[in-house]
Order: structure tokens, then C-alpha cells, then sequence
């Protein structure tokens, strides 16, 4: 018999199968006697089932064993529940009451996941309400922007830590991104245009935006389009670049408002774990593909007499210009040099890799194994830098390194102009035609459809539950403040950006304070469960905040199970990011060191960044479970639950073959810059195809919109304890990326959040409902988005 069985036994005490009567009156009566009594009302993430509980205030337990202070529904038979394994599944399991008898009871599985049909019942409403989402977060943000500025922290030394770390884990990915650019712009966008616009749009973005813990800058899926749509401008009637760019950040930015002042950002609620995989398997086979053949192609290239244009970007080869003398043949040099860019790269990735599961060692002390992993990426630049340096690695300076055109920067362009203000008139016919304008509308949609994605997947996993923030979200003003963003870029030239995955989650991960549960302790009939429904203090909250769990009742730890960090508190504010992003200038004014970096490192972090993200992707864990024999595959729902594991596969050979399809299109087609509508279409091939090719049953598990952050990191331990056999650290907080998307309990705005958060202070303008009642003193149906189930939370208001 389980711990969960006891707890339920212990609880409940069910007299029936699963049936429990409850007398609602006897309820209100002991409302009324007891004013300091609390009804929670929690939804039961196991079972399915709606339980409410009656807590005394001063912690009594009189009426523990009695029956009318629990009611518990039955869930709704799933489709597909005849099968043994399916959702709707039902089995006996003996258990043992507060008496000591031993009884069987139904219970579902563990894994049990809300029915479809309630799913789809309540959806999150999509009719577009102009300005609404906007002035809702206003109204909710605008009261504690002066307390981002002027509380002071808990912890002022981890808000530093955090302002350095987001400040590495962005600058080197931007000096990648930039290197995409300079080799696909000719020059045009490199490395200074990335830097000033991370600059630029970060600090921006930190002062104006409702939640500055998201972080602004250059991602990998940008530089791809920027780079395909290059060659655009040139097919438009031979177009200026810079002005068709000015017209197409424009239109860009148009978009954003648009979409904010209609309401239409709620719409990102209708992504779902299908579609966020798929992009994440995309970037990871970009960033693997384009690393490894920047790293070998110039080898291919050494014996090619045009090899020094082809190698445009590279300080030495920039205008074919070759520091070799007439006597020395170009490629043995070309050649050595090139071997020694794929060994240098190829080190750096491995000394990437290695330290970051520096925490699992057992070397070293804790601070130091987490410095280590912490600042892999710079430690492996540094080190890389300095062995290209040694004597007989870099033989007549032949290593290719980020370029940067004169040192010390004179803070000018690149290439190709020598002002920043170079479009001083948009609709001049001599650098852009009517065609060329409307032209620009096209990428312009793609971009947007891009920053919709990207951003706001972003927004969402930085403001996790997990990470037990007090402040709420501003999904709508903050896509308005992005699109504000890109108006600087259209006017000098730059690369626009969007909210960083991993490194905005990761800022907010290093800005928390994390304890680790004790495990030296015992259970009790006070243990805490998510099925458990005792009448103790710490009833209907939740179990992973230790400050709302009972001391002497936390859930057991095996001595080799990875112990999950909690958190318990996180330092909102506005500096870490703004700091960060100025501290890009500091980098702008040092890019004499930069050009010190050889490429092959930068690659050699890309192909750490491309295996890291396939790494943590949950198609790539599927395609490694079909060489894995039945009985040793983790005891994850997707594994146990769906109808059968061809099911499984043919699941993930759709996936796999959207993201092939998507792959292709952005690396081999003359049109790559079409690449965001593809991942857009994404969402409706979900919601109109799948379906029909999969039970609906089975949808629960392949496509686990019903499932919270918890229970996917519960997943990934399983895989990493069954896989890879690293159970002495919690390996599944270890990677960071769109596939950990997990939207149920998340607030769509600011009173959804308040009303899921009664005891933090509100604005007094939430209170009143679109009726005129006080919203947070009725009990109002939350709809959850993921799951579709319209739950009913009772809120009393304290104010």
C-alpha cells in the first residue's frame, strides 16, 4: 500500500465505492459558528475530483472523521474509458481507514487527466475586446512600478549575481547571432548593430514594460529570418536594404500595437505542448546544422580560389584581404587554419558540456560546482581564447575571429553606410519602390508571427508558478511595449529582438531564494499530498511553497532520489534587467577584446546551445525511448496511459516530420523567411487534424494540455533517473526551453492572477466585476486553459 493510499484513508474515510455524502447545510451551519473558519476550495490534480474542506481557525480537528466536511464528485467518464489503460480508468486499491480496516475503494490513476469534452467546454474566451487587456494591466502594475524601483531587496547580493549571470548568458549567444548575420547581411548586420540593439530594446523594455524580468535580445529563430529575407530587397526591383528593413520593422511594430489594443495576445493560450516541442526540436537541428557546417565548411573551402569571399566575415578574409605572403601557397594556410577552428570549436563544446553538470560532481565545494555551471559558456570562451593563442595553434594568424572592422570601435556601422540615421526619407523612389513598401509586409508577418510565438512563450515561462511570484502578469501592454521596441531598430538599422528562451527564465530562476525540503522526516497523518484533504492549518495550498507546508509532515525522499529546490521568494524588480542591458555598452566599448575570440568558439557554444535543446526536448526523449525495451521505460503517462505505444510513434513521427518540413523550408528554400507562418500553422493542424487521427483519450497524454509545471518536471526526473542515471541532482531543472511549456494554473491577467492570489494586496479597480459586484467576494469560474476545466474558486476577500 502507497503513502498516497494512507493519506486518502486517513482523510476521507470513505464509507462507500468512492461515493461520499455530505450534508451542505451542516457546512454553512459550522460556517456560521466558527467565524474564523476558512473554506478552500482545492482541485484534487490526481483524481480529478472537487473537494471542499472546512478548516477550523485555531487548528482544531474535532470533526476530522466525520463524513459531511468533504465532498467529493466523481469526475466525468473520459473518452475511451473502456480501456484498461486509457484515462477514465478505474481500479480497486485496498487501503486502511483512520480504524485500522482495511477496505478497497476505486480510485483513478495516478496520472488521471481531465476529460476532453470538459476541456474544450472552456477554453479561454477569444472575443476581442479593444483596449481591455491593456487597461487591465495598467490598472494592475501601474500601483507597484514605484515599488520595482524602491523596495529594497532581501538579498541585494543575489540580485547582482543574477545581473551578471543574465548579462553572460546573453552576450555570448548575441556575439553567435551576430556572426549569422554578418555572414548572411554581407556585413550589414554584425556585431556591434546586435550589441547596441541589445542595449537599446533591453532598456527600454526594463523602464516602460509591466514584467521586467523577461529579458529582450537577439534569438537564434531572428537571425534565421533576418538572414533568409536578406535577398528580398534585391528581388523587390533591386531595393535599398536599409529602407526596405526601416519598412519592414515598421509594418512589424504596427502589428505588435494593433494586436495588443485589440486584446488578440490571448490568444498564445491556444499554443499547446505539441506545437512548443516542435519549435524547440526545429531550433535544435538549426543550431546543430548551421554550427557544425560553419565549423567544417571552410575546410571544404581551403583548396577554392574564391575561398576569402566566401569566408566573408572574418577579420582576415573581410574585402579578400590575406595577411600570407606571395610565396606560400593559400590552402595549406587556408586549410591549417580551418582544422584548427574545428578543433578549438569542438573543445569548447566539450568544456561547455562538461561543466554544465558540474553540480553533479562530487568535487569541489557547492558554491564553486555552481559558479562552474553556472558560467560555463564564458569560462570555455575564455579558456579556448587563450590555448588559440599558444604558439604553433594559430600559424600566421590564419584563425578566423569575430570581426569587428576597426579596434577601438569608432561606434559606427558595420558595412555599407557610415551614419546610423542613414533613411532619412522612407519613400524616396530612388531607394525603395511602392512594391518594395508593400513588399516588406511580407517578412513583416512572418517577424510578427515570430515575436508573438517566441515572446510570449517567453513571458509565460519566466512567470511559472514555480517560481512563486507576487506581482502579476502584463501580457498585453508588454507586446505593445515590444512592438515600441522595434521602432528604434527600424530608424538606425538594427536587429530587432524579443523575450529570450532560456536566459529570461533562468534570470528569474537566479533572482529566487531556493531551499531544499528536509528528508529525515516522517509521515504523520498530517503528510502533506496533493491528494490528501486533512484539516490541518495547511489545508488547500499549495504543497510546494514551504512556507504554506507542515513542518512535521513533508512527503518521504528515497536516499537516492533527486531532491527538487523549492522557491520560496524572488527579488522583483527592475534593475537586474536594466543593468544588464547597459552593461551591453560597456561590452560595445570593449569590442576590442571581442575580436580577440575566434569563431570557432562562438560555433563551438552554438553546437552546445543546438545539443542542450535537443537535449531537454520531449520529442528527441521519445525518438530515445523506441531503442529502449518495454519494461525499461520510465512510468510516465505518455509510457503507461496512451492506448499502446505505436500510438506513441506515430505521434512523434508527426511531430518530427513538421519540424523536418519547417527545418527544410528555413535552411534550403529561397523563401526560408516563411518559416513562422509554418510554425504558426501549427496551432490549428492541432486543434482541427489531430483529432481525427488520434483518440481523444489518447490526446491527453500525447499533447498534455491539462498538465502543470510539477507534474512535467516530475516526468523529466523519471526520464533522467530511468535514462541517464543522475538521480543526485534534480537534472530536470537542468534545462531550460519551449517544450516545458505548461500553461494550466497560469493567470491570463492581472485579476485572474488576484483572484488566484487572494492575500496579496490589489488594485481597488480589480474588485468590481463587469456586473458592478465586488469580483472578488463571488465566486467566479476560473477557466483553465490548458486543461478546460472551468473550475469555481470561493475568494473572501481580506480587504
Amino acid at each position: 500500500m502507497d503513502r498516497r493510499g494512507k493519506e486518502r484513508s486517513r482523510s476521507d474515510s470513505p464509507s462507500d465505492e468512492g461515493d461520499i455524502a455530505i450534508n451542505n447545510k451542516d457546512m454553512e451551519n459550522d460556517t456560521k459558528s466558527s467565524g474564523s473558519e476558512e473554506h478552500f476550495r482545492t482541485f484534487n490534480l490526481f483524481d480529478a475530483t472537487e473537494v471542499v474542506l472546512g478548516n477550523d481557525g485555531d487548528g482544531s480537528n474535532e470533526n476530522e472523521d466525520k463524513n459531511e466536511h468533504a465532498t467529493i464528485k466523481k469526475p466525468r467518464k473520459t473518452v475511451g474509458s473502456d480501456n484498461t489503460n486509457n484515462a477514465g480508468s478505474i481500479e480497486k486499491d485496498s487501503i486502511v481507514n483512520a480504524n485500522g480496516d482495511a477496505k478497497e475503494q476505486k480510485r483513478l490513476r495516478p496520472n488521471k487527466q481531465p476529460s476532453t469534452d470538459e476541456e474544450s467546454s472552456a477554453r479561454p474566451s477569444l472575443t476581442v475586446r479593444p483596449f481591455k487587456g491593456i487597461i487591465s494591466d495598467l490598472q494592475a502594475r501601474v500601483p507597484l512600478y514605484s515599488s520595482d524601483w524602491l523596495q529594497r531587496p532581501k538579498s541585494i547580493v543575489r540580485v547582482v549575481n543574477a545581473t551578471c549571470f543574465a548579462f553572460v548568458v546573453q552576450l555570448i549567444p548575441a556575439l553567435i547571432f551576430a556572426e549569422l548575420l554578418n555572414r548572411k547581411t554581407e556585413g550589414s548586420l554584425a556585431v556591434p548593430e546586435v550589441l547596441l540593439s541589445a542595449g537599446i530594446i533591453g532598456v527600454i523594455y526594463a523602464i516602460l514594460s509591466g514584467q521586467p524580468l523577461v529579458l529582450l535580445g537577439i534569438t537564434g529563430p531572428v537571425a534565421i529570418l533576418l538572414g533568409t529575407s536578406y535577398g528580398l530587397a534585391q528581388d523587390l526591383n533591386d531595393a535599398d536594404y536599409f529602407t526596405f528593413f526601416w519598412w519592414m520593422c515598421m509594418w512589424t511594430s504596427l502589428l505588435h500595437v494593433l494586436t495588443a489594443c485589440l486584446g488578440l495576445v490571448q490568444f498564445v493560450w491556444l499554443i499547446t505542448p505539441f506545437t512548443s516541442q516542435i519549435f524547440e526540436f526545429f531550433i535544435a537541428m538549426s543550431f546543430i546544422y548551421e554550427s557544425i557546417r560553419d565549423l567544417v565548411e571552410p575546410i571544404r573551402l581551403a583548396d577554392d580560389i574564391d575561398a576569402p569571399s566566401l569566408l566573408l566575415g572574418g577579420g582576415r578574409y573581410l574585402n579578400d584581404e590575406l595577411s600570407l605572403s606571395p610565396s606560400e601557397p593559400m590552402s595549406y594556410h587556408n586549410r591549417s587554419s580551418a582544422y584548427a577552428s574545428l578543433v578549438i570549436g569542438l573543445l569548447t563544446f566539450q568544456v561547455c558540456w562538461t561543466l554544465h553538470f558540474a553540480e553533479t560532481w562530487v568535487y569541489f565545494t557547492r558554491q564553486v560546482r555552481t559558479f562552474l555551471a553556472s558560467y560555463n559558456m564564458m569560462i570555455a570562451l575564455v579558456v579556448m581564447t587563450a590555448l588559440s593563442y599558444l604558439p604553433g595553434v594559430d600559424q600566421d594568424d590564419g584563425i578566423e575571429r569575430v570581426h569587428v572592422r576597426t579596434t577601438p570601435w569608432d561606434w559606427k556601422p558595420t558595412a555599407h553606410r557610415t551614419e546610423w540615421m542613414t533613411v532619412t526619407n522612407p519613400f524616396d523612389p530612388d531607394m525603395i519602390s511602392t512594391e518594395g513598401i508593400f513588399g516588406a509586409l511580407f517578412p513583416a508577418v512572418m517577424l510578427y508571427l515570430l515575436f508573438f510565438i517566441d515572446h510570449n512563450i517567453s513571458a509565460i515561462l519566466t512567470q511559472a508558478p514555480k517560481y512563486n511570484l507576487k506581482k502579476p502578469p502584463a501580457y498585453h501592454w508588454d507586446f505593445l511595449i515590444l512592438g515600441i521596441t522595434i521602432i528604434p531598430c527600424a530608424l538606425m538599422g538594427l536587429p530587432p529582438g524579443s523575450g529570450l528562451i532560456p536566459q529570461a527564465p533562468l534570470h528569474t530562476r537566479a533572482l529566487c531564494s531556493r531551499e531544499k525540503p528536509s528528508t529525515a522526516t516522517t509521515t504523520t497523518t498530517t503528510a502533506a499530498s496533493p491528494n490528501a484533504s486533512t484539516s490541518s492549518s495547511s489545508q488547500g495550498k499549495c504543497e510546494d511553497d514551504p512556507k504554506m507546508m507542515d513542518e512535521t509532515a513533508q512527503p518521504q525522499q528515497h536516499p537516492d532520489e533527486a531532491i527538487r529546490e523549492v522557491f520560496t521568494h524572488c527579488e522583483e524588480q527592475r534593475w537586474s534587467a536594466l543593468i544588464q542591458a547597459l552593461l551591453m555598452f560597456i561590452a560595445l566599448s570593449l569590442l576590442e577584446v571581442v575580436s580577440w575570440i575566434p569563431v570557432g568558439c562562438l560555433f563551438g557554444v552554438f553546437l552546445y546551445l543546438g545539443v542542450g535543446a535537443m537535449y531537454g526536448n520531449e520529442v528527441w526523449e521519445r525518438i530515445t525511448l523506441c531503442f529502449m525495451l518495454p519494461k525499461k521505460r520510465p512510468n510516465i503517462p505518455i509510457v503507461t496511459n496512451v492506448s499502446s505505444w505505436r500510438t506513441v510513434q506515430i505521434f512523434t513521427l508527426v511531430q518530427v516530420a513538421c519540424a523536418a518540413l519547417i527545418f527544410g523550408v528555413a535552411q534550403f528554400a529561397s523563401v526560408g523567411y516563411i518559416f513562422p507562418a509554418l510554425v504558426a500553422a501549427l496551432v490549428p493542424f492541432r486543434i482541427m487534424v489531430l483529432p481525427k487521427i488520434f483518440s481523444d483519450s489518447d490526446m491527453l497524454y500525447l499533447d498534455p494540455t491539462g498538465e502543470t509545471d510539477e507534474d512535467y518536471h516530475k516526468e523529466q526526473q523519471e526520464i533522467v533517473d530511468v535514462v541517464r542515471r543522475r538521480p543526485s541532482l534534480d537534472e530536470a531543472e537542468m534545462f531550460h526551453g519551449f517544450s516545458e511549456l505548461r500553461t494550466k494554473n497560469m493567470a491570463h491577467d492581472a485579476k485572474e492572477y488576484y483572484h488566484q492570489h487572494p492575500d496579496l494586496p490589489h488594485p481597488a479597480c480589480l474588485d468590481e466585476d463587469e456586473g458592478g459586484g465586488n469580483a472578488l467576494d463571488t465566486v467566479l469560474p476560473l477557466s483553465d486553459t490548458t486543461n478546460g476545466m472551468k473550475r469555481r474558486h470561493t475568494i473572501q476577500s481580506s480587504m
